[in-house]
């Protein structure tokens, strides 16, 4: 397979990526970009193109993705794993924005009216990502109207979450903020059951301290509205933590 990285617009390539060029991973290629959600329906032709203007990268978990300042104007398809953006306050605090799923996008893609700014961009779990760099990008969304308005859908629907965790942080009790995010998480995952999240993951997530979160867990475990588990979270009484994360 021919390199592309070389297309990408790096400022500086971030060390813990590591180009696939071969094997399995590299030939499923076409495969992995027709289940990201903006290129749903697109024809085989256009997959084809998508996969030469693309480097796929693995980047293993606690890897950094995307630096702001660093990294440049390239768009990060993220085909499997999960994807912690996080903004530090000025101590060096961590605040996580957002989780993503496989099938998402993010990057500094100006065009899109999405700038990362002061976003990190780390693996939570191992990940196996494409890279598109901004010229591409546009060349892209200018030949398929359908793929900048699914884009579109999905920037939007991301700055409303983004605004709805900083929300939680500043207007709501501790109680309320890890109600508000169990309930997302459990939106996301299409059931009542979280999994694959550390008390720290979580805790990072509603902007409190790990011992924080372990104890409010506990609590909401003993009044019966979740049951725990290692590195799972069930929801048992949706009622009860909504009106939890009214407060």
């Amino acid at each position: 397979m021919h390199s592309v990285t070389a297309r990408l617009p790096w400022r500086r390539r971030p060390a813990s990526l590591t180009e696939v060029t071969s094997g399995p991973e590299a030939t499923a290629k076409i495969g992995y970009l027709s289940s990201i959600e903006i290129f749903a329906g697109l024809t085989d032709a256009r997959l084809q193109w998508i996969k030469e203007t693309t480097t796929m990268f693995t980047c293993p978990r606690g890897g950094m993705i995307y630096t702001p300042g660093e990294t440049g104007e390239v768009a990060f398809l993220l085909k499997r794993g999960l994807v912690q953006l996080y903004q530090l306050s000025p101590e060096g605090k961590r605040l996580v924005v957002g989780m993503l799923p496989p099938g998402a996008f993010f990057g500094d893609m100006p065009l899109l009216g999405q700038t990362m700014a002061d976003t990190y961009a780390e693996a939570a779990r191992e990940c196996l990502i494409c890279a598109m760099g901004q010229d591409d990008l546009e060349a892209l969304l200018l030949a398929e109207p359908r793929v900048a308005l699914q884009t579109l859908a999905v920037v939007g629907r991301r700055v409303n979450e983004q605004r709805a965790v900083l929300g939680d942080v500043v207007f709501k009790s501790v109680p309320g903020r890890v109600a508000s995010l169990l309930l997302r998480l459990a939106a996301d995952a299409r059931g009542d059951t979280i999994a694959g999240f550390s008390h720290q993951d979580l805790a990072d997530m509603a902007g409190i301290a790990r011992e924080t979160m372990t104890h409010t867990l506990n609590e909401f475990a003993h009044i019966g509205a979740v049951e725990l588990k290692r590195l799972v979270v069930t929801l048992r009484d949706r009622e009860m933590l909504d009106a939890l994360a009214a407060r």
